[in-house]
């Protein structure tokens, strides 16, 4: 979720490309057997072509990854059409606002923030109130 879209899009497809080429190789090798068995009537070469190959599982998977990451996209563009972020006023470093309490600078509630760095700010904050517990008995 930390690459942006264009670049997944672009991992993804050759991925798929990838694949793609396995299957084909993968139907040429099966045809190839079929003929020799009809020619030789061997048994033993016929379970060897019957093999799932290992690399459907992967496949399966990224194609999963590749429709969340897609439904992920939609999403994100929809909220950000309907909530038009608003741009935050950045402050110079000298000029930070401190809390009354504290040392520590605020920091402005209407941000537009990523859930990381909204659980990293409220960490921060719950470390400063124990900060400033301690600091006052």
């Amino acid at each position: 979720m930390h690459a942006p879209f264009d670049h997944f899009e672009a991992v993804m497809s050759a991925c798929l490309e990838v694949f793609n080429a396995w299957d084909e190789e993968y139907d040429k090798l099966q045809s190839l057997l079929r003929d020799i068995v009809k020619k030789k009537r061997d048994e033993h070469i016929k379970t060897v072509w019957r093999v799932t190959p290992a690399h459907k599982r992967l496949q399966a998977r990224m194609e999963q990854m590749r429709k969340f990451r897609r439904q992920h996209e939609q999403l994100r563009t929809v909220i950000v059409r309907v909530l038009r972020p608003v741009a935050v006023p950045r402050t110079v470093q000298g000029s930070a606002t401190t809390t009354p309490d504290t040392d520590q600078p605020e920091l402005p509630e209407a941000a537009v923030l990523d859930s990381a760095d909204s659980s990293a700010i409220e960490v921060r904050r719950q470390q400063g109130r124990c900060h400033y517990t301690q600091a006052s008995i």
